[in-house]
């Protein structure tokens, strides 16, 4: 494992018997880097890493220097997060063949509910509801709800919109065509799981997208013409209500998007928890 710098303090007190890290990939303190650092680092073999860097900060950093993860220091996840950008950056093709589910190191509960229409969404939210409700006494529902509504609607309606923008001819669900909403539940995760036919997410774009909602707010980001307007707000809403979010996408072919909202904790202490982000490009 390369870590940069050699003496960071990233992996003070961190057990690392667990890692599986491939050997191309480096491992970047993000709080230690200058510009000069990061111009040097490989974006599609380099892992950011940090303890304490804001939404807007992540957003920023791979946003402007094009890296595709950005793994944030959090009790015993960190090493298993790792792990899981490790081994996407090398084969991103694992990401997608696991439907999401690769996100966590263990499954004890899933849920899965394909949808083509509108018409089935008050079925979708009521198998939802029901399936949160068996999680016990944890609040969640909020931010399942939330992120729901807007994989809903990008799976729905802007990925077909934007498959036409882009002049594919497979651009409306056809017969045997669907959107899948996914739930996968470990003791300590969920991990909430949209996937949609199209292909259709340009992540350079929607990357610009959240970065000028984080800079300029989101009022003042909003522009009527720009068809990117609601993905990237939407994006940010996302990146908010959880603590990891992987964006797939390939082109033409399959747009897959994981949540991952921890569990046991009140809703202050979640919208405290620094954010991961990983971009995965077919």
């Amino acid at each position: 494992m390369k870590v940069y710098p050699s003496h960071s303090n990233l992996f003070h007190g961190v057990d690392m018997a667990a890692a599986d890290i491939d050997s191309r990939v480096e491992i970047c303190d993000a709080s230690s880097l200058v510009q000069d650092d990061l111009s040097a680092k490989d974006p599609q073999l380099s892992i950011l890493a940090s303890e304490d860097f804001e939404p807007s900060q992540v957003v920023g950093m791979m946003a402007k220097n094009k890296f595709r993860s950005f793994v944030q220091k959090r009790d015993s996840h960190f090493v298993n997060d790792l792990n899981v950008s490790s081994q996407i950056l090398i084969d991103p093709n694992l990401y997608f063949a696991q439907g999401g589910r690769g996100s966590l190191p263990e499954v004890h509960r899933e849920f899965e509910f394909k949808f083509r229409s509108a018409s089935d969404k008050p079925e979708l939210k009521k198998s939802i509801e029901q399936f949160v409700s068996q999680i016990g006494s944890d609040n969640v529902s909020e931010s399942v709800e939330a992120i729901l509504e807007e994989l809903y609607m990008n799976a729905m309606f802007d990925a077909p919109k934007e498959a036409v923008n882009r002049g594919q001819v497979n651009c409306k669900y056809e017969d045997g065509q669907y959107a899948v909403i996914r739930i996968f539940q470990n003791e300590s995760r969920l991990a909430v799981v949209c996937e949609d036919p199209f292909g259709s997410l340009n992540l350079t774009k929607l990357m610009n997208r959240m970065d000028e909602v984080y800079q300029k707010g989101a009022g003042s980001a909003i522009r009527l013409d720009d068809d990117a307007n609601g993905a990237g707000l939407g994006c940010v809403m996302m990146f908010e209500h959880c603590e990891s979010l992987f964006l797939g996408v390939m082109p033409g072919q399959r747009t897959l998007v994981t949540c991952l909202i921890p569990l046991g904790i009140s809703n202050r202490k979640r919208s405290q928890i620094k954010k991961s982000l990983h971009l995965i490009h077919m």
